[in-house]
């Protein structure tokens, strides 16, 4: 299951999906994130906080899914 970006980081969600499968951050580049979201003007947190700010407040649950990838190569060999 792909979650949001703050899904981990709340309500002890990271230990949860951890406990119940595999956890893969897919460690997107910010700029790439930044163009995705270009046209997105109703995220609440990002009223308030620039993705820079959130990624930094999340990197450290990020880090503690079982793997990371950078790429969908990665991504798919992952799973062979």
């Amino acid at each position: 299951m792909a979650t949001g970006g703050g899904t981990p980081c709340f309500f002890g969600n990271m230990e949860i999906m951890k406990n119940t499968g595999t956890t893969v951050f897919i460690n997107t580049p910010i700029e790439t994130i930044k163009r995705r979201l270009q046209q997105d003007t109703i995220r609440p947190l990002m009223q308030s906080n620039t993705l820079e700010e959130l990624y930094s407040k999340r990197k450290d649950t990020y880090n503690q899914a079982d793997s990371t990838v950078s790429t969908t190569k990665e991504l798919i060999a992952l799973f062979r």
